[in-house]
């Protein structure tokens, strides 16, 4: 949802814009000031958009967050009230560790998170979810996988136990193929076909990949590069 603008005509060696004059200037004076104030709405709270007197739900970058094509990419949907858990943009919902639940619950819509695996002895859970707005971590597993043809869904087309390598598609129709880390190419043999997969970064040193692979049916993961 756009904010509406005024249309100008710029007066030649003038600088100065003026209306068109079909347009009428009270019209011209409102929206400009109605367009100064949903600014300094949305620099205070990101959340909300006002048309017409009328408060509209309109989480932070939401629009943007549909079509990102970035695997890496994630955020918040919406949290349980208490924090015990978190949809993500993908469709996918995440049971949050009882010990971060209380910073959880205050993570807002549009947030954007990061999942790794988990190898911290300081977290519960198969794998880790950082907000990247507050830097704060928690551990989490997986519950749900994510929405079946959702736009930010990537589903399994190819695998290729032997070299190997897995070919992703999202929603959008865009192909990716991935190489796995040879120590992890013995999960292969129980992935399935169109079986969702959500990508995470892979946070353990000197494995020489940077992504995660997570099979949403079989509840594994695998570490990988994008090629």
């Amino acid at each position: 949802m756009a904010l509406q603008s005024a249309n100008f005509n710029v007066v030649e060696d003038s600088g100065i814009g003026i209306p068109n004059q079909d347009y009428n200037p009270t019209d011209f004076l409102n929206t400009t000031v109605a367009n100064i104030i949903a600014d300094i709405i949305i620099d205070i709270d990101p959340f909300i958009y006002y048309e017409d007197e009328v408060i509209i739900d309109f989480p932070v970058y939401y629009e943007e967050i549909i079509h990102h094509t970035t695997p890496h990419y994630h955020a918040v949907e919406s949290v349980a009230y208490d924090g015990s858990s978190i949809v993500m943009q993908d469709g996918s919902k995440w049971e949050v560790s009882f010990w971060q639940q209380g910073a959880v619950k205050y993570w807002a819509a549009g947030t954007q998170l990061e999942i790794t695996q988990n190898n911290s002895i300081f977290y519960e859970g198969q794998f880790c979810i950082q907000n990247k707005s507050t830097s704060q971590w928690a551990g989490a597993d997986l519950i749900r996988g994510p929405e079946v043809g959702g736009v930010d869904t990537y589903e399994i087309m190819v695998i290729d136990e032997i070299r190997g390598n897995v070919c992703l598609m999202n929603g959008l129709g865009e192909e990716s193929v991935w190489q796995v880390h040879a120590d992890d190419c013995h999960h292969l043999q129980h992935w399935n076909l169109l079986e969702g997969i959500i990508v995470g970064k892979d946070w353990e040193w000197f494995s020489g990949t940077n992504s995660i692979l997570i099979d949403s049916e079989q509840k594994c993961y695998v570490r990988a590069s994008k090629i």
